[in-house]
């Protein structure tokens, strides 16, 4: 019913100066403005609108939304804003992470992602959260696969060619991992010294450098 999608969504008071970061930082590249300025790095999508900043915006598709429409409230989603097909249907799951979910009748079909290039976002997005575990349990259920805990003691999910990821930190934010090491740009001012190897933008993104993703083992999840 849900799969991860590799669009995540930002708002900035000064859309085209985010632009300029992205393309100079990460190389991303301008694929298209016709439902806002779309970026592209490897198999992330961002998608920059104007609008006050609030935390980033992450994706899950779905073939059919009036079904998802109910699943999402049966898991214990706060529905936000719900506009339809098509549209922005925004809601934060109980831990706090905001996700649109999209009507994609082809969510379940085969990946169409380009690889990682270096140093730039990898098929993967989630979350820093006090207790990764738990989160990985509940999106274990939400996309139906099976949770992993990783060498770093974060936890992944696999859906369809992406990852939701979870990494410990005291404070819930979105964030999406890098290949490598960070770009030019990132900083890390304000973070926790308990959060390694996590950096942020000028525009309050959390992007998260490798500290190992092998898995030690699978947790098998009843769906």
């Amino acid at each position: 019913m849900f799969q991860v999608s590799s669009c995540v969504g930002l708002l900035a008071r000064e859309p085209m100066g985010a632009v300029q970061f992205y393309e100079r930082a990460f190389g991303m590249r301008w694929v298209g403005s016709e439902h806002g300025i779309e970026l592209s790095a490897g198999p992330l999508r961002l998608f920059v609108d104007p609008g006050e900043p609030r935390p980033l915006v992450l994706e899950l598709l779905t073939p059919d939304l009036e079904v998802a429409r109910r699943r999402v409230a049966a898991f214990g989603f706060e529905r936000l804003l719900w506009e339809g097909v098509g549209r922005t249907n925004l809601v934060r799951d109980p831990f706090g992470l905001l996700w649109n979910v999209f009507e994609d009748p082809h969510a379940f079909g085969p990946p169409d992602l380009e690889p990682p290039e270096v140093g730039v976002a990898k098929a993967c997005v989630g979350g820093l959260v006090p207790d990764p575990g738990h989160v990985a349990s509940f999106y274990a259920r939400v996309l139906e696969s099976a949770p992993n805990r990783l060498t770093d003691n974060s936890w992944a999910v696999d859906s369809g060619g992406m990852r939701a990821r979870f990494r410990y930190s005291e404070r819930v934010s979105p964030a999406i991992w890098l290949t490598e090491a960070p770009a030019d740009g990132l900083r890390r001012e304000g973070v926790a010294e308990s959060d390694p190897g996590v950096f942020v933008d000028p525009f309050g993104v959390a992007w998260c450098v490798e500290l190992g993703e092998k898995p030690t083992h699978a947790a098998v999840t009843p769906l």
